[in-house]
């Protein structure tokens, strides 16, 4: 009798085992039907028409180190002597691969500015005369002669940060570079502000783009380099005015309106945790700003990081020129949501930093050993001096500037000895006395 009841109980309990698989495997089936119907209406909707990956994205992920030779004719050599901010046309190759036609002209401010018969910086436009010409997906790039940055790492490590903190940024690789036969040695290759980078980063590509120049803020007729919008700086008037409100409250109301401050504040603060102080905060430079046609509200980019982590023992909160800075930092919340984002971007990225530039630096290594001995001395003494100005700036933030505590030292006992103790009025509280 026991064993039959035993036997029908066992029965029972496998019939109800697989009545409720049966539904599980029902209702998952039903739901994967429903995901898998959904990512396709997604997929339909918002998914590009083929799964390519774009020339100019695979260019930057593999960092590519193309060898560029330039080629300049006697009347683009002399015009580039006599006004060598204005266009002339060259012809690029790569292997076997040649561009004609392409448009060049010279960049650069003090400090990096070399004439055409030393190591000049330059701007290739590819398709400033030929439409529709690239190079791996590239309208516009720049080629910097990096000479205040002989680690060439600067420009690498710094664009790194600011993507991975969400602000739009362009990205660099490397280039070797000839010109009319002459090496010039390794450059550090930049993205250009062209229609496919601000649809990358903005989905919409026809809004008034601004270079900032040297020094120049935006109370001054900063260039524009593209866009539909009115050309009468307008934009930058009202943001302007917005920033010269008295009122605190009124004036971060405003400026919520016609800036992006969320980006605004992560540019702000990282700029000064990396010490950018070339950047639009400390010194009203290098910075590219783009009015969104939609949403009606500028976006900062920094531009031209090739000085970072000097002065490595600076506190968080910088000397500040740029107008905008200052208005945003004057308010107290302001600066409270300056310092949280601060922590947070020291506390996501700080960490992985040394081994960002270690990744950068092997990734130019061998293009370096094809280079003169002095060069290659240059590089490795900067890049390490690079490595020890990191170190020391992740130190003092964390010690001094965030107070974060000291990971202790455990001895073979398992005992760690504290340091640094101090009293506290809180533990006379908590004591009671």
């Amino acid at each position: 009798m026991l064993i039959c009841i035993t036997a029908i109980w066992h029965f029972r309990s496998h019939c109800i085992l697989f009545i409720l698989r049966t539904i599980m495997t029902i209702k998952v089936l039903h739901i994967s039907l429903l995901v898998l119907a959904f990512s396709s209406c997604v997929s339909t909707l918002s998914a590009p028409a083929t799964n390519k990956i774009e020339a100019r994205d695979e260019f930057f992920a593999t960092h590519t180190i193309p060898r560029l030779r330039i080629h300049l004719d006697a009347d683009a050599l002399a015009a580039l002597r006599n006004k060598f901010r204005e266009y002339t046309k060259a012809t690029v190759t790569e292997g076997t691969n040649t561009w004609q036609e392409v448009g060049i002209h010279m960049k650069g401010q003090y400090g990096t500015f070399q004439g055409i018969d030393g190591k000049p910086s330059l701007t290739l436009n590819f398709d400033k005369y030929i439409k529709g010409q690239r190079f791996h997906g590239l309208d516009k790039l720049h080629l910097n002669n990096s000479v205040q940055d002989p680690s060439y790492l600067c420009e690498i490590v710094g664009r790194q940060m600011f993507e991975a903190a969400g602000v739009p940024v362009a990205r660099a690789s490397h280039a070797r570079v000839e010109l009319n036969g002459r090496d010039l040695g390794l450059f550090v290759l930049i993205e250009g502000f062209d229609r496919k980078f601000l649809k990358r980063h903005f989905g919409n590509a026809d809004g008034n783009l601004y270079d900032s120049g040297f020094r120049h803020d935006i109370t001054d007729p900063l260039k524009k380099g593209s866009g539909k919008g009115p050309d009468d700086h307008s934009d930058l008037v009202a943001l302007a005015a917005a920033a010269g409100e008295q009122d605190h409250a009124e004036r971060l109301r405003k400026l919520s309106t016609l800036l992006d401050l969320d980006r605004f504040y992560t540019m702000l603060a990282l700029e000064s945790l990396i010490r950018h102080h070339d950047g639009y905060s400390m010194g009203i430079n290098n910075f590219w700003v783009y009015q969104h046609p939609a949403t009606g509200k500028a976006t900062f980019m920094p531009h031209g990081m090739d000085q970072l982590f000097f002065e490595p023992r600076a506190g968080l909160l910088p000397s500040l020129s740029g107008m905008l800075s200052k208005a945003v930092l004057e308010t107290q919340p302001g600066r409270r949501e300056f310092r949280s984002r601060g922590v947070a971007l020291y506390t996501n990225l700080f960490p992985f930093l040394s081994n960002r530039v270690e990744t950068a630096w092997a990734d130019i290594r061998p293009a370096l050993a094809d280079l003169n001995e002095k060069t290659r001395f240059h590089a490795n003494e900067s890049g390490t001096n690079l490595l020890y100005r990191i170190q020391e700036r992740t130190t003092h933030l964390a010690r001094s500037v965030f107070r974060m505590p000291e990971t202790p030292e455990f001895n073979v006992q398992g005992v760690a000895r504290l340091t640094n103790c101090k009293r506290h009025r809180w533990h006379h509280w908590m004591i009671g006395s």
